[in-house]
């Protein structure tokens, strides 16, 4: 009995490693609307750059607020506006799900950040305030972006052809995102976003990590 135990064990761990550290690298753009928690989970696992809109549509919290209120409201008010926020967004977390990482962002419009790796198993990127344009490579173009950890050494807004020749042959996707959007990016992908326009650009970043996908993933 112990050794089917263990040969049991063993095929899971297998199957959940082939799983996670599969991958699909193509452009395919993905979308769906409000899913429930088993459609989305289907779509999530087919490992495509999925666009999910209205998934904040019911929040009134997000719905009273502007950018404003949302950038000087007190301690307090803010720690319930997470609060909220983090309760609806669990309901995306990976299945088993042994770490959760939740930010709430608040920044100014133009910024543009720098190209980094996503890290996290489930890496979604939900817009509450103002519009994103994403910039998605996947991870067959890491041979191109100079990579130094889990960044890159291009500023993609102001690149330096001199210095870094080979961006030129990388492929990417552009993607906009308008408020009440959450964009799943795989894991091992790289992103970099510009804020387009509102007084202020309000997002969260969720990652989240199932008990296998913490100690089995490449």
């Amino acid at each position: 009995m112990k050794i089917l135990v263990l040969i049991a064990v063993i095929v899971i761990i297998f199957l959940q490693y082939r799983m996670i550290n599969s991958r699909n690298d193509t452009y395919d753009i993905l979308q769906s609307d409000n899913p429930d928690k088993d459609k989305f989970e289907d779509i999530v696992n087919r490992k495509c750059v999925t666009v999910f809109t209205n998934v904040l549509k019911d929040l009134e919290i997000i719905n009273n607020l502007n950018e404003q209120e949302i950038k000087f409201m007190d301690k307090n008010n803010k720690q319930i506006f997470q609060k909220k926020l983090d309760e609806h967004l669990r309901y995306y977390n990976v299945p088993i799900c042994l770490k959760y990482n939740f930010t709430l962002n608040i920044e100014n419009n133009d910024f543009k950040s720098q190209i980094n790796k996503i890290t996290g198993y489930r890496y979604l990127h939900c817009q509450i305030k103002g519009r994103k344009k994403l910039i998605l490579f996947n991870r067959l173009q890491d041979k191109y972006l100079y990579k130094k950890g889990n960044t890159s050494k291009i500023d993609f807004w102001n690149q330096d052809l001199k210095t870094h020749p080979l961006i030129t042959k990388s492929k990417y996707i552009e993607i906009m995102m308008s408020p009440g959007q959450i964009i799943y990016i795989p894991y091992g992908w790289w992103m970099c976003y510009e804020n387009l326009d509102g007084t202020e650009n309000v997002f969260v970043e969720c990652q989240s990590e199932s008990f296998f996908s913490y100690f089995l993933k490449n």
